[in-house]
């Protein structure tokens, strides 16, 4: 990564030709990463932004670069694991515990350690159980095979399990699909 980041930043400095690098120019420049969206993604769930959280998902399953809802599952666990683990340390966690809990430093840890005080205690585990859940209904579940084409099914899928992740950050309880 940070033979990437040299070779970006380079480009950039050629780019500006000694000017001031702009956003236009990074926009313009960097390719973005893949996993750039569902980063985005968990912070939107984190912060409760639920249009933020429904523009990301469209874009992931029908943008530029799509991406598997599996893959998205997979990301947003990791992420909500590490927001469990930072929450487990107590309210006030300390940037030498966030680290040794989580493995992140700097920044990274400041901003999981921020999203997990402003989520309900207990909220990112709850957050954990569901995304195993969705994890399965990917894998096996008949919701996963509804609409015209498996994507259909699987976007539904990962679109209820965000309605749920949603309510879970905002310290509620998802409501049950069931009849």
């Amino acid at each position: 990564i940070a033979m990437e980041l040299a070779h970006e930043a380079a480009k950039l400095a050629a780019y500006a030709d000694g000017q001031p690098i702009t956003g236009e120019m990074v926009d313009a420049l960097v390719p973005r990463h893949p996993d750039a969206k569902v980063y985005e993604l968990a912070d939107a769930l984190a912060a409760t932004d639920a249009a933020r959280t429904y523009d990301l998902l469209q874009d992931l399953a029908t943008g530029e670069e799509p991406v598997a809802p599996i893959l998205v599952q997979v990301q947003l666990t990791n992420r909500f694991r590490a927001l469990a683990q930072v929450q487990a340390l107590g309210p006030s966690p300390s940037s030498e515990q966030v680290a040794a809990a989580t493995g992140m430093k700097g920044y990274p840890a400041q901003i999981i350690a921020e999203q997990a005080r402003s989520m309900p205690p207990g909220a990112a585990q709850n957050a954990v159980a569901r995304l195993a859940a969705l994890e399965l209904e990917l894998r096996v579940s008949e919701l996963a095979r509804l609409g015209r084409s498996r994507d259909d099914g699987e976007r539904l899928v990962l679109e209820t399990a965000a309605r749920d992740l949603l309510t879970l950050a905002r310290g509620g309880i998802p409501a049950t699909d069931e009849a």
